[in-house]
């Protein structure tokens, strides 16, 4: 296997990890996500499904890589808009080849997005939310990107989830009146039927932007 995800954790650049990405986005698909069973993106996606209603769109895939999360939410819901934000333009080039998004788009979201504030109705994201990639002083550019009243549906691997302090935050968001009333869901990464313990379980963060 030439793709280890876990090379990305000790990643501390933008560069890195784009270099990364964009050197195995042709293989991610084969060697990581159908060899390891990963069919997080797919339950994430489930999770979004059933709490999405006809306002929520367009939708942001952020970090959608491949397209895997996409891939999911179009096979539940065709009509679904959905674009593609990836810092990784390899990745980004397999994910529009799916047919799956109306638009892909390179962004960093360690970093304000202004062209992009504002325009989606809500935002979904698995896999990058995560240990070397984004954390917690990244949730405001995350927010940025969906309108008023938008849903976020936001997987977060669950040791980052505790030692990033994404809950103390988001409780400050809330109390401050930027995001409304939220709640975290424990969903298993693998598809494989082994005790879902807490290193092979992810945390799907679930709320709206505050009106």
């Amino acid at each position: 296997m030439t793709f280890q995800f876990r090379d990305a954790y000790e990643f501390s650049s933008t560069e890195e990890h784009r270099a990364h990405y964009d050197k195995n986005a042709a293989v991610y698909d084969e060697e990581y996500a159908q060899v390891e069973n990963y069919d997080y993106p797919a339950r994430v996606a489930a999770v979004f499904n059933s709490v999405a209603v006809d306002a929520d769109s367009p939708v942001a895939d952020v970090g959608c890589g491949t397209g895997l999360v996409g891939r999911s939410l179009a096979r539940m819901t065709p009509e679904m808009v959905i674009d593609g934000l990836d810092l990784s333009t390899g990745m980004l080039r397999v994910a529009l080849n799916t047919g799956t998004y109306r638009a892909v788009h390179e962004v960093d979201l360690t970093q304000a997005n202004p062209t992009l504030e504002g325009s989606f109705g809500a935002v979904i994201s698995a896999g990058t939310f995560t240990m070397g990639h984004l954390g917690v002083a990244s949730l405001s550019h995350v927010l940025s990107l969906g309108r008023r009243g938008a849903l976020f549906v936001l997987a977060i691997n669950q040791r980052h989830y505790m030692a990033d302090g994404f809950a103390a935050e988001l409780d400050q968001l809330q109390a401050a009146g930027i995001i409304g009333p939220w709640e975290v869901l424990r969903v298993p990464l693998f598809s494989e039927p082994l005790p879902q313990e807490d290193a092979r379980t992810g945390c799907v963060v679930v709320f709206r932007r505050g009106t």
